[in-house]
């Protein structure tokens, strides 16, 4: 198992030292990322997050960037919990892969209901 960098689009990514990261590990992108000055993380993506508010466009960016080779996708997730799988099949849930790991899914659910994010 490699280890996973997470990371959004703030400038905080400017004061990373890399050289400190491992040589190989997974990214995990969420937010627009896309909008940074240069590639921190590289181009390979291994799971992009989205919520469903925003999942028209942030797909839609994420499927031209893949198309332009500027950006990698491996897997796209949607952190809501329900989507219309009809326009989006091939994006995953984030809630469904957290239910495999029992301490994760707890805290998602608590944190969810703690501050009214679903009913």
């Amino acid at each position: 198992m490699k280890p996973i960098v997470i990371a959004g689009n703030g400038p905080s990514l400017k004061e990373i030292d890399y050289r400190r990261l491992p040589k190989e590990f997974d990214v995990f992108r969420c937010n627009q990322f896309f909008f940074e000055d240069k590639y921190y993380l590289g181009d390979k993506v291994t799971g992009y997050f989205f919520g469903v508010s925003t999942i028209e466009s942030l797909y839609t960016t994420s499927v031209i960037l893949q198309e332009r080779e500027e950006y990698f996708f491996q897997d796209r997730y949607f952190s809501s919990v329900e989507l219309d799988k009809r326009y989006y099949f091939t994006v995953k849930s984030a809630f469904d892969i957290c239910k495999q790991y029992p301490k994760i899914a707890h805290f998602v659910a608590d944190y969810g209901i703690a501050y009214f994010l679903y009913p």
